[in-house]
């Protein structure tokens, strides 16, 4: 697939939550949680989600501790993300918000491209952002984070999205958006590499979805 041979040549050339959200591992020993400290990971999760991605803040202790609570029991950030933007209040932001800003609508293509590369090959970027220009950044962050899901769970097994995680993480800089943590702005190839190796699928999950809301939230 075109990903994994852009992936090789990429390479060729060249913790989660505060305490582990990219935490600078000496060796590349994969990420074990007890009961307690998955909760607190969760929970860091969720505040950070609810603050990115609908630009609020919890509306209940009682909605908050809800979310923890079903994340503690399994569920994924892909799954609570799609909880948070697939219902009536999410739906008013979309068709009440403001339009997507220049930058923003330039950053969602930017990432369409990657993550639709075959299907968006023979798409002009100007016939996108006709398409586009009228929409919210709200409505862009649900259809990309879709793409995204699609995309990384296209990779046969976790070292390959790792792999792929470090070097689009280091081509965010570009952009010189403040991503909410220090460790998450270093152009740094190893330190992605390792940190993504060795943490959990949906640690990497939200990392890319953090990234992506807030470039739309330009």
């Amino acid at each position: 697939m075109v990903k994994y041979g852009i992936l090789i040549l990429f390479f060729s050339i060249f913790s989660f939550s505060s305490c582990d959200l990219l935490e600078q591992p000496k060796t590349i020993t994969k990420k074990t949680y007890t009961a307690a400290e998955l909760a607190k990971r969760n929970s860091e999760i969720l505040q950070e989600m609810i603050r990115v991605v609908l630009q609020e803040e919890p509306e209940s202790p009682e909605f908050f501790g809800g979310l923890v609570n079903t994340m503690n029991q399994g569920a994924s950030v892909e799954g609570i993300f799609n909880g948070l933007t697939h219902n009536p209040h999410y739906r008013g932001k979309e068709e009440t918000g403001n339009l997507v800003s220049e930058r923003g609508l330039d950053f969602f293509i930017d990432q369409m491209y990657i993550f639709q590369a075959d299907a968006l090959k023979n798409v002009k970027r100007s016939e996108m952002i006709g398409s586009l220009k009228t929409s919210t950044p709200f409505r862009l962050k649900r259809l990309l984070a879709a793409e995204a899901f699609k995309f990384m769970r296209d990779f046969p097994d976790h070292d390959s999205r790792a792999y792929w995680y470090a070097g689009w993480a280091v081509e965010m800089c570009k952009y010189k958006i403040d991503f909410g943590l220090k460790q998450r702005n270093l152009p740094d190839l190893a330190f992605h590499k390792q940190w993504a190796l060795r943490m959990p699928g949906d640690a990497i999950d939200w990392e890319v979805l953090n990234r992506l809301n807030r470039g739309l939230n330009q």
